[in-house]
């Protein structure tokens, strides 16, 4: 006879089920802004996008969604296109257009300069505070703080995301960038063509609004040390990043031709000059290697030694820069096969839609020059990848060696800390992997008043998580200039609602494909994914299963008839006789006490009813859910209720 292993239905379960909120690092509650854009509520959707996100922009076309890879539709048929549906809130719940002009972060190469509120000045001058931001969006009400100093070092996610949530809480944050423009890897990693400039500096644009200064050109370990930072400031938030690329150790990695991965984005984006020849062979399979091959396939090329740097002003230039788009052949070079590559699979099928060739479960062997610039790659087939202890350890088939013409290698095979900005005098205590040792609870250092958080302390990993850490620092800081203990208790509070309707066929609707630029005119820096029009966002959002929504029974009022057990269109509901069920503990407490059974009964104890109990308990099985609503339709007695809840300090 089977028997049913349950749990109560408590905040802590409910808050397990809505599984987009729950894989978020940011417990972003993506159900509730992607049912505000079913009623076409864009603003409101933008609001709650934007609450636990400070990035809203950037993640609406550059996250790794988390949320989409455990959202429950998935287990139906196709998830819900959550990042898709973040950048149609951010974009028509918008006030203003996402354009770049004369006073904004776009463009500028030159040296250090600070700025307070508003715009970035082109140039790197310093700005004045209220000048205002290109979507009209007013400042965010400050929560009235301590007033204290913080010094946040790097203007990544983790670093941007820290000084937003201080600034909420009343602090003078300043943040030093050793860059000419803030953004970090998000700036100087992505490219254009996936995250548009104007997009990231909207989202940055909004955090300095808050008062938060902005110091650029100034780099830890050139221009102050963290005893500087450590002697004038409250607080410190190292947000460093992890911008070194990784060494090959191979014969010939040091010719001309060979570049490092990173170093050949960050010129890329800077707009700086980049000669890569007609054949290029990038060596890595992740999402920095993708980066690296689509950005080479765009790079305009020279032409009888020519180069242009000043901008196109006519059409014949711009129908001769058109033709000289892009090296004549890029192609990847990985250890792992097509199917376990490590880069997201979209960007891969993108990259191969637009004609890089993958060579798969190849280890480059050699790099082979002629007067001192790569000549071509040598590589070697893998045998395996893992040695019989599930360690990293490649191996190669003897005997397998290919080689490969090319005039450029671009190593991206992973990214490290830089340590050489920290001295030893000090510094913060490093791990083995060479990243920032971290209390990943309270992102604390071994230095007091110091925390990190982002690549620095955890290794490269996706930007929400970087954001994630940053408001977990912000959090943790606050706690700390204020001499108490951070809290992290959660609960739910729930609403009774009307049910959906299954007229609506929103659980017959099939995933709405976001809109990409068709192949012929991926040039350049267009952005690939266009993303949805009004019609098409609301259409993909009506898909949501609404998970915060939940049927709640009333025992009191419970006949016990079975009707909503009959109507269930997908077998979800189920009486079970008590005798058939395992309870967690805190559930066998609660029932004990209501039963006057003896709370430390062994597991086989068999629940049985005495005289006026309930013989049966209902169950629900949260994956089959769709919340239709027939069950509290279909209810004699008004027993089952649909209860809509929300959660606070879940994040």
């Amino acid at each position: 006879m089977a028997t049913y292993r349950v749990r109560a239905m408590d905040a802590e379960w409910l808050w397990e089920n809505v599984r987009c909120a729950l894989a978020c690092p940011v417990h972003t509650e993506a159900g509730r802004y992607v049912s505000l854009i079913a009623q076409g509520r864009f603003a409101e959707a933008l609001e709650v996008a934007r609450e636990p996100n400070p990035l809203v922009h950037v993640c609406g076309r550059i996250c790794a969604h988390p949320c989409e890879t455990h959202c429950r539709r998935g287990q139906i048929d196709a998830p819900v296109a959550i990042r898709a549906l973040k950048r149609a809130a951010a974009e028509m719940g918008c006030r203003g257009p996402l354009v770049s002009g004369p006073g904004t972060m776009s463009g500028n190469r030159d040296g250090g300069g600070s700025v307070t509120g508003g715009r970035l000045p082109a140039g790197g001058h310093a700005g004045g505070a209220g000048e205002g931001l290109a979507t009209g969006r007013q400042p965010a009400h400050l929560r009235p703080g301590p007033g204290k100093k913080v010094a946040v070092v790097g203007a990544g996610p983790a670093g941007l995301a820290c000084a937003h949530d201080l600034a909420l809480l009343g602090y003078r944050v300043t943040i030093f960038e050793a860059q000419p423009r803030p953004g970090g890897m998000l700036r100087l990693g992505i490219p254009a063509y996936r995250l548009p400039r104007a997009a990231l500096d909207e989202d940055i644009e909004a955090i300095l609004a808050l008062g938060v200064r902005l110091e650029t050109g100034k780099a830890l370990g050139r221009d102050f040390s963290i005893s500087d930072l450590r002697a004038n400031y409250g607080a410190v938030f190292l947000a460093v990043g992890a911008t070194a690329s990784r060494e090959l150790q191979v014969p010939g990695a040091d010719l001309d031709g060979v570049l490092k991965g990173v170093d050949f984005l960050l010129n890329v984006n800077l707009s700086y000059r980049v000669e890569v020849g007609e054949r290029v062979i990038v060596i890595g399979g992740g999402n920095v290697a993708v980066d690296v091959a689509r950005s080479a396939l765009r790079l305009p090329q020279p032409e009888a030694g020519e180069w242009r740097e000043t901008l196109l002003t006519t059409a014949a230039d711009a129908a001769r820069a058109a033709l000289r788009l892009g090296a004549r052949r890029v192609e990847m070079v990985c250890l792992e096969s097509r199917e376990s590559m490590p880069a997201f699979a979209e960007e891969v099928e993108a990259a191969a839609a637009e004609g890089i060739t993958i060579r798969p479960s190849l280890g480059p062997h050699a790099i082979l020059g002629e007067k001192g610039r790569v000549k071509a790659l040598v590589t070697r087939r893998v045998a395996s990848l893992f040695d019989a202890a599930g360690r990293f350890n490649p191996q190669f088939i003897p005997g397998s060696e290919e080689t490969w013409p090319a005039d450029t290698v671009i190593l991206a095979i992973g990214q490290t800390l830089d340590t050489s900005m920290f001295s030893p005098a000090d510094g913060p205590a490093l791990t083995p992997r060479q990243t920032i040792q971290v209390d990943p609870e309270t992102m604390a250092t071994n230095l007091p008043g110091v925390f990190t958080g982002g690549d620095a302390a955890f290794g490269p990993r996706i930007a929400i998580a970087a954001i994630a850490d940053g408001r977990l620092a912000a959090r943790s800081i606050d706690a700390y200039l204020r001499g108490v203990a951070r809290t992290t208790a959660m609960g739910a509070a729930g609403r009774i609602t009307p049910p959906r309707r299954l007229e609506d066929d929103y659980h017959r609707l099939p995933r709405q494909p976001v809109p990409s630029l068709q192949l012929d005119r991926r040039v350049g820096i267009a952005e690939v994914e266009v993303g949805y029009s009004r019609e098409q966002a609301m259409r993909e959002a009506r898909r949501c299963l609404q998970c915060y929504l939940n049927p709640w029974l009333d025992p009191e009022k419970c006949l016990m008839c079975g009707g909503c057990v009959d109507v269930c269109p997908y077998n979800c509901l189920r009486l079970v006789p008590l005798d058939r069920v395992v309870l967690d503990e805190k559930l066998r407490q609660e029932v004990a006490w209501k039963l006057g059974v003896p709370p430390d009964w062994p597991d086989g104890y068999a629940l049985r009813p005495q005289a006026g109990q309930a013989w049966a308990v209902m169950l629900k099985d949260e994956d089959k859910c769709i919340r239709c609503g027939l069950c509290v339709r279909r209810c004699p007695a008004g027993a089952m209720r649909m209860v809509e809840f929300s959660f606070w300090g879940s994040s």
